[in-house]
């Protein structure tokens, strides 16, 4: 199991508490890489991180040479994909993806793994996102809860449920189908779980409590 989570600047304490939540994953460890992507090209991070490994060896640091074309987030992850693929002689054949902002449950991929053993032809299993500062007066809805209890249960009947880019898992021969996440959106969440579809997989929507993280305080902070 490759576990990645992607950064780009943002919050040194933030990154890192992620980084630990995922490294405290209910998992066998000598099956688990927990995989930092810092496109920040954080020393700080990079030194935070060698630390850590003492604690928890199957941690790992990685940062990518900037492309001569901005490919943001997808770009990053598609280079998780390639470093993941070298740290073992055979690929761990799951990959998982976290942003920077959610803490997952221990137990977030034993709950998701058993969907996709289930059924080989079962791509990606995405479950919700839960936030812990939705304010009181939630005017424009930043709790999801429309997308999420209606939305997604319907896209999720026809086999097609949305990538929302966090807590994800889904087999690495999926990935490979479509060439790794798309470049050329800057919605590479639900652009990869379209491609998904589009090449014959299915994507199902996990609806369980299992991450759980920060809602942007502003628009213009998205």
């Amino acid at each position: 199991m490759d576990v990645m989570i992607t950064a780009c600047g943002e919050d040194h304490d933030l990154i890192m508490n992620v980084v630990r939540a995922a490294c405290e994953t209910n998992w066998p460890n000598d099956r688990l890489h927990v995989i930092l992507l810092d496109d920040g090209k954080s020393e700080e991070l990079r030194k935070s991180m060698q630390r850590l490994q003492e604690t928890y060896p199957w941690a790992h640091y990685t940062s990518r040479k900037a492309p001569e074309v901005p490919d943001y987030k997808a770009g990053n992850l598609n280079h998780g994909l390639e470093y993941s693929a070298g740290l073992s002689i055979d690929p761990f054949p799951f990959v998982a993806g976290l942003d920077v902002d959610m803490i997952v449950q221990p137990h977030w991929l034993r709950a998701m793994m058993p969907h996709l053993l289930k059924d080989p032809g079962l791509g990606m299993a995405c479950p919700r996102q839960h936030f812990y500062n939705i304010p009181k007066n939630d005017r424009i809805r930043q709790d999801l809860d429309y997308f999420y209890n209606i939305t997604e249960l319907v896209h999720d009947g026809l086999g097609a449920g949305d990538c929302v880019g966090s807590g994800y898992l889904v087999r690495r021969k999926a990935m490979d189908t479509i060439g790794g996440f798309p470049t050329y959106s800057i919605s590479e969440d639900t652009g990869c779980s379209s491609a998904l579809v589009g090449k014959g997989w299915g994507v199902a929507y996990i609806d369980e409590f299992l991450q759980c993280g920060e809602m942007p305080e502003y628009v213009k902070s998205t």
